[in-house]
């Protein structure tokens, strides 16, 4: 099935860009956006100091807000970056030093993203009961009065679910949709998508699987540069498995042609 860190790495686009909605009410500029898009461009490229530079950029720029929970959004997604790029001792000595900053900071109800954090390392590293344990701390910790706080960790633990619990996977990822759905998050509503497709791929449900790739195609048709490719080619994997196009499914994961004969 699909590899989790590969999953994780929509974290930063869905966790930032729903806080940055109540700093855009704020400012009224284009600056946010301009910073946010240079995040999530640098966020999926290799280029480690380019991407430090614009989410030091736009860490600091929340901070200068007042946006405390935005600020260590940013910070907590430039750990997960760490995390994408297999650096775990560097991402665990920053998620160290960001619990000492909250607590300086008396900053509590920002707890559950050190909590958050450590789930995803262990459930990166094989320890799928422990990370369980700490999404769902993490889920007692957050501010339920805040719901955009909560989609993030809906979706990694649909994550760890998925091969063994698809069921209880979906009614996860289904929350992190109805929340992403009352922001009006385009970018966010169209990536919680095409993770459905791949849920649904898990449960084998082929017609929900034909059912969400529809969807997903529409929005990226409509969306444009908003419509969010993270899980486009496992999406389409899917969907050619659900097809019963193997040959197809098998070229895309491999990006070669079956020989004769196979």
């Amino acid at each position: 099935m699909m590899k989790l860190r590969h999953i994780f790495a929509i974290i930063f686009l869905l966790t930032t860009s729903l806080s940055t909605l109540q700093v855009q009410a704020q400012t009224k500029d284009d600056s946010i956006n301009r910073l946010l898009q240079r995040v999530r461009v640098t966020f999926n490229q290799n280029n480690e100091q380019e991407f430090y530079d614009a989410v030091s950029e736009y860490r600091n720029y929340l901070l200068k807000q007042g946006d405390i929970s935005g600020f260590y959004l940013g910070w907590k997604n430039e750990v997960l970056y760490d995390v994408n790029h297999n650096h775990f001792y560097r991402a665990l000595r920053k998620t160290m030093a960001m619990q000492r900053d909250m607590e300086k900071r008396d900053a509590t109800q920002e707890y559950y993203h050190v909590t958050h954090l450590r789930g995803i390392i262990y459930s990166l590293r094989g320890n799928i009961p422990l990370a369980r344990q700490y999404f769902e701390k993490a889920l007692e910790q957050v501010n339920h009065a805040q719901p955009n706080n909560l989609v993030a960790i809906y979706m990694d633990l649909s994550n760890i679910e998925m091969d063994i619990q698809p069921v209880e996977a979906m009614k996860h990822l289904n929350s992190a949709i109805e929340i992403i759905k009352g922001n009006g998050a385009s970018f966010e509503y169209s990536d919680a998508i095409g993770f459905k497709v791949i849920v649904a791929f898990a449960m084998r449900d082929w017609k929900q699987v034909n059912e969400c790739f529809a969807e997903y195609m529409d929005l990226k048709e409509r969306l444009g540069n908003d419509f969010s490719t993270t899980y486009y080619n496992y999406a389409v994997i899917c969907k050619s498995v659900a097809d019963k196009r193997y040959d197809d499914a098998i070229r895309q994961c491999t990006g070669y042609d079956v020989p004769a004969g196979v």
